[in-house]
């Protein structure tokens, strides 16, 4: 009997889900965020439901990602994670931004300190 190939299939509500784990989000807060009920962040996470376009754009936004990492999850370019701290450190006060900074420049003393 031959074995049957398996399948990847493609899941935008678990793409969805991983996106809010990866920066530890609950769905009530998400939901909050982009201005829907928890309950249909579930329905979309569990595929039960599709958001519209508009409703798409205010998830992805209230999780801080991209639509890349949410649609496309396997080609994450390597600058994703330096094109989302410029996007999300423009919702940062003015003192939050200098405290960023002033951490990476503490990694990058550290980093050199090491080699």
């Amino acid at each position: 009997m031959a074995k049957k190939k398996q399948q990847t299939v493609y899941s935008f509500g678990t793409s969805l889900r991983r996106a809010r784990e990866k920066r530890e989000y609950t769905r009530e807060q998400i939901a909050e965020r982009a201005g829907i009920s928890p309950r249909f962040v579930s329905a979309i996470e569990n595929d039960r439901r599709k958001p519209s376009l508009d409703v798409l754009m205010r998830l992805v936004h209230a999780i801080g990602t991209s639509f890349d990492e949410v649609l496309m999850p396997q080609t994450i370019s390597e600058e994703y994670t330096a094109d989302r701290i410029k996007r999300l450190i423009t919702q940062c006060s003015q003192r939050d931004q200098e405290l960023v900074l002033a951490l990476i420049g503490q990694m990058l003393d550290s980093k050199e300190e090491k080699q």
